[in-house]
C-alpha cells in the first residue's frame, strides 16, 4: 500500500481541515497578519454572492415560464444569502406584484428602500403596492421620491398617472 491516505476513510476531513483553518485565524492575527481577516471574509462574501447571483438566474428563468412561486422561493434564498443585495428585493417586489402579495411586496420594496435609498426602482415599487392597498398619500411621496433621483424613467410616472386614475 502507498503512503497516501484515502480520503474517503476519513470521516469529516473537510469539517478537520476548516477547523485547523478557523483555528489559525486569531494566531495569524497575533503575528501581525491583520488583513488575514478581511481576506478570509472577502472571499467568502464573493462565495455567498456568487451563490445568490445564481438563485437570482434561477428565479428570473421560473418567472419566465411563469412560476412565480419558485421564483419567489429562489429570490428568498439569495436573499437570505446576500442580504445586502438590493437585485434581490427589487426582484422579490416584483415577483410579489406580479403575484398582488401587497403586504410581501411593500415588505421587499422597503427593504430595497433600506438597502439603497437612491435606487428609484424601489421606491417606485413601493409606490405600486401602496397604490393597490389605497395609501394614496405615502404612495405619492415615494413616487415623487422615486421621480426626483430619475426623472426619465417612465415607470414612477406610469404609477403616478395610475395614482390620480385610483383617485378619482
Amino acid at each position: 500500500m502507498s503512503g497516501r491516505t484515502n480520503r474517503k476513510a476519513v470521516p469529516g476531513w473537510r469539517r478537520q481541515v476548516l477547523t485547523i483553518c478557523i483555528s489559525l485565524v486569531p494566531l495569524l492575527c497575533m503575528a501581525g497578519c491583520a488583513q488575514f481577516p478581511l481576506l478570509w471574509n472577502r472571499k467568502a462574501e464573493a462565495a455567498l454572492q456568487a451563490r445568490a447571483r445564481q438563485e437570482l438566474n434561477l428565479a428570473e428563468t421560473a418567472a419566465e415560464m411563469g412560476d412565480l412561486l419558485t421564483a419567489e422561493a429562489h429570490l428568498n434564498r439569495a436573499a437570505e444569502m446576500h442580504p445586502r443585495m438590493v437585485e434581490c428585493q427589487i426582484r422579490l417586489g416584483k415577483v410579489r406584484n406580479q403575484r398582488q402579495d401587497w403586504n410581501g411586496a411593500m415588505k421587499a420594496w422597503k427593504r430595497a428602500t433600506e438597502i439603497d435609498p437612491d435606487e428609484p426602482g424601489g421606491w417606485s415599487g413601493l409606490a405600486e403596492a401602496e397604490i393597490a392597498l389605497g395609501e394614496y398619500e405615502s404612495a405619492l411621496k415615494h413616487l415623487q421620491i422615486a421621480i426626483d433621483l430619475s426623472p426619465q424613467k417612465a415607470e414612477p410616472h406610469i404609477h403616478l398617472a395610475e395614482l390620480y386614475e385610483a383617485r378619482g
